[in-house]
């Protein structure tokens, strides 16, 4: 059993933006399996965001590494001029020793600014 981490992302998207980017690094020495993927995101009314996390690790099929995109569902709970999407992911993501886990979350429009926060789960092995 390893040692139970988690790191919670601050997600901003300013108005004329599409995309928010952050990463976090693995400990030196260590590899990362996430277990869970949550978050709350609200977004202007009408928006969708996809959230992903990407990853790097060992191919199957042939030598050497590559990055691998996972995508998190989100459910959509419209508040007036707001949409808050919520996830939550039970999960077995695997990040390589001393690589950086990514937070990818777009949405489908620019207009207006989106503000939440997602949290990875797991454990330092």
């Amino acid at each position: 059993m390893g040692t139970p981490v988690h790191h919670q992302f601050t997600v901003h998207i300013a108005a004329g933006q599409a995309i928010f980017n952050a990463n976090v690094s693995v400990l030196a020495g260590k590899a990362l399996v996430i277990e869970h993927v949550s978050g709350k995101i609200f977004l202007p009314s009408g928006q969708v965001p996809i959230v992903s996390v990407v990853t790097s690790a060992f191919q199957i099929d042939q030598a050497g590494t590559q990055t691998g995109t996972h995508f998190f569902p989100v459910t959509i709970h419209p508040s007036g001029m707001v949409n808050q999407a919520i996830l939550g992911q039970a999960t077995q993501i695997h990040a390589m020793i001393g690589s950086s886990v990514g937070l990818t979350v777009a949405r489908s429009t620019t207009s207006g600014t989106v503000d939440g926060q997602v949290t990875i789960s797991g454990e330092l092995c």
